[in-house]
């Protein structure tokens, strides 16, 4: 039957079971035709006093317990105690140690925008408080020193630019391998690459022992479109990894162990090879990359490394110029007169091409090499006269000035380095003084009594003494003679005697008649007319050495430490190298990482065969000052990859390295490794395969 068939009584106007209130006579049995309003009142002209129903008390109840809480909150909140309140779980021990000193109201703040502000703020919109303040923002106040601003919250903290490369040589790689696994570098559309905030992956309030550095499989995949299986059967193949980590030390391990350590060969043994006797230990028990040069290269090395040092590094070379070409200035020493020869020494061209006029003289000569010089040539031989009398200024100004000389002309060639500086500083001002007076000052007399015919003097003098017996009037005998009477091509005008015209006219005498060829004492070439050094330069003569009774200067046997000396012969100021690690020829040589790759001066220092020894082993020093040892990978410097040896030599099978590492056979110094060698031990039930195993999230370089 419809129910708007059905004939229903009306109810009773009391009986009203969700109104707050119940009209006041309705427990003595009278029945109320109106009932009481909303507000608890009686319309009739006889009021009664309604009651409140069971609700009404219910909802009476509540609103004063609410108020109670709120006023209790309010209170709570004025009294220091509301970041307890809010407080959604412990922090991580590192961060509750940072803030263990700070009032409880501030420490919401320190990380949380919205702590800084009064409560009323909170049942507001979004207010100063918010703008352009994020949580990461608050992160890198105190982590800024380890992740940049602007990359902060980049994805991987790299630009688009370089995650756009690594997808680029990720396909470079699978069209390699044929390999399909690269859609793991693509990022899915839902995620912002440019804009990923710290708390995507670090979570606190999670306990004191929680760990923010973990990150989970999940965490990494909801980025990365493909989702990876396990790591044997997901991962990509890789081809040549590790990834030309030989560091800053030129070594090929190849070529020791197949070569140069079978050649120790005595007998029936020979020199094993072993990792371990160079990759030691170190004290975190991580196996150290290099070993010291005195433990596991001086035995086989030493000898010709010394070898090359003492070749050295000239600062001062002085060309030989003709004869005619010394006009122009107003000294040079004898013993650098002759034909074109010599090489500018580079450090001498570094303090001399801050003078254009100089510079463009250099550029004329090639190679910097005088014995290139055309004699015929139109400016050459202006341009070498222009360079000589350079080096003569040099050597005044460094004898006047001293140290700050050098200096003054380094920084104006635009090479001021603390490297250039310890190489000068080196160098002993006082004998640059001498040099210059023994070389230039000393040198007044005409060409006429030059050195080398006072050398000749001497030898024939020393040849006649150990002879004993010649005639009186032979011009070749030892008796000593004047320096007129020396040059028998020069005319004695006091006597007019001309040697060719008239008196003692040689030509009227036997030259043979004292029978030089003949047999007896009288035969000079009996006597080794050598047997004197002739280069050796007598101790009255203007550019003497300094050992009294000749002889060129010995470095060999004078400075088996190393040092600067004076060579006679070469008229060169040269420093002799003591070996490895010279603390000058290691400055000298990052002296020039202040020049550009193509620079004259860096490609002619980086072939002296001083340096060269040092560069074959050390091929990055000469790119800046401290790249002489190759730094522990563990710990330096962040890539996408890492790798630790410590708990791989807990296992006892890969305690031997040749495990993984094995020797190459052709040019090769190590077999790249193969995913295969890894995924035996790293599955799910063994080493583990996480993503964080053995890759980083924040990297400074890939």
């Amino acid at each position: 039957m419809p129910r708007e068939n059905v004939h229903l009584p009306p109810p009773p106007a009391i009986d009203r079971p969700g109104d707050r209130w119940v009209c006041g006579v309705h427990s003595s049995g009278k029945k109320c035709a109106a009932g009481p309003t909303g507000l608890g009142t009686c319309p009739l002209s006889e009021p009664c006093c309604p009651r409140r129903t069971w609700l009404g008390r219910r909802k009476a109840i509540g609103l004063v317990v609410m108020g109670i809480a709120v006023a209790a909150l309010f209170l709570y909140s004025r009294q220091g105690y509301v970041s307890q309140f809010f407080k959604p779980g412990e922090l991580t021990t590192p961060h509750a140690q940072i803030l263990a000193g700070t009032l409880n109201e501030k420490r919401c703040a320190a990380c949380h925008t919205e702590a800084s502000m009064s409560p009323q703020s909170w049942f507001g919109r979004g207010g100063v408080g918010h703008d352009h303040v994020s949580q990461t923002d608050r992160c890198l106040d105190c982590h800024h020193s380890t992740i940049d601003r602007q990359s902060a919250r980049l994805a991987h903290n790299l630009p688009s630019e370089a995650r756009q490369q690594i997808r680029s040589l990720s396909l470079q790689s699978a069209s390699q391998t044929h390999s399909s696994l690269v859609r793991h570098s693509v990022a899915t559309p839902g995620v912002d690459p440019e804009h990923v905030q710290c708390a995507a992956c670090h979570r606190e309030h999670r306990g004191a022992d929680a760990n923010l550095m973990i990150m989970t499989d999940a965490q990494c995949q909801t980025c990365h479109s493909r989702q990876i299986g396990s790591f044997a059967d997901s991962h990509p193949q890789w081809n040549d990894w590790p990834y030309g980590r030989g560091g800053r030390i030129a070594f090929n391990h190849s070529t020791h162990a197949m070569k140069h350590f079978p050649a120790t060969r005595n007998g029936d043994a020979a020199t094993e090879f072993r990792c371990l006797d160079c990759h030691v230990k170190d004290e975190n028990h991580e196996l150290s990359r290099v070993v010291r040069y005195e433990f596991a290269c001086q035995s086989c090395h030493d000898d010709a490394l010394r070898l090359e040092s003492d070749h050295g590094i000239e600062l001062f070379a002085l060309p030989t110029i003709p004869e005619p070409q010394t006009h122009e200035m107003e000294s040079w020493p004898v013993a650098a007169t002759g034909f074109y020869d010599g090489t500018i020494a580079p450090l001498s061209e570094l303090f001399l091409r801050h003078d254009p006029e100089v510079a463009a003289a250099l550029r004329k000569i090639e190679s910097r090499d005088f014995s290139r010089v055309d004699a015929e040539s139109r400016d050459q031989p202006a341009a070498a006269t222009t360079i000589a009398a350079a080096h003569r200024r040099l050597l005044a100004d460094v004898a006047r000035e001293g140290q700050a000389a050098m200096i003054e002309r380094a920084e104006a060639s635009a090479v001021s380095s603390t490297a250039l500086t310890n190489v000068i500083r080196s160098i002993p001002p006082q004998m640059l003084s001498d040099t210059f007076r023994m070389w230039f000052l000393n040198r007044v007399d005409s060409l006429a009594n030059s050195v080398p015919r006072q050398r000749t003097k001497q030898v024939f003098r020393t040849v006649a003494a150990a002879q004993n017996q010649r005639p009186q009037g032979d011009r070749l005998a030892g008796t000593p003679v004047s320096s007129r009477d020396d040059d028998l091509l020069l005319a004695d005008e006091s006597e007019g005697d001309d040697l060719l015209l008239g008196g003692d006219d040689l030509l009227e005498d036997d030259l043979l008649g004292g029978d030089l060829l003949g047999g007896g004492d009288d035969n000079l070439l009996v006597e080794d007319p050598l047997a004197e050094d002739p280069l050796a330069v007598d101790a009255d003569t203007p550019s003497g050495v300094s050992r009294e009774g000749g002889g060129r200067f010995d470095p060999d046997r004078m400075l088996i430490a190393g040092g600067w000396y004076r060579d006679e012969l070469k008229m060169a100021i040269v420093y002799r190298g003591s070996g490895h690690a010279d603390p000058v020829v290691r400055s000298a040589i990052e002296s020039l990482a202040t020049l550009p790759a193509n620079d004259p001066i860096r490609q002619r220092m980086l072939a002296n065969r001083t340096v060269a020894a040092c560069i074959g082993c050390h091929p990055a020093a000469s790119d800046g000052v401290g790249n002489w040892t190759s730094p522990p990978l563990v710990g330096q410097g962040r890539t996408f990859t890492k790798f630790s040896h410590r708990p791989h030599m807990n296992i006892a099978g890969l305690t031997d390295c040749v495990h993984c590492h094995r020797v190459g056979q052709d040019d090769h110094d190590f077999e790249p490794l193969k995913l295969e060698s890894c995924a035996t031990c790293h599955t799910s039930h063994g080493a583990g395969e996480s993503c964080t195993k053995c890759h980083r999230y924040h990297v400074d370089s890939f």
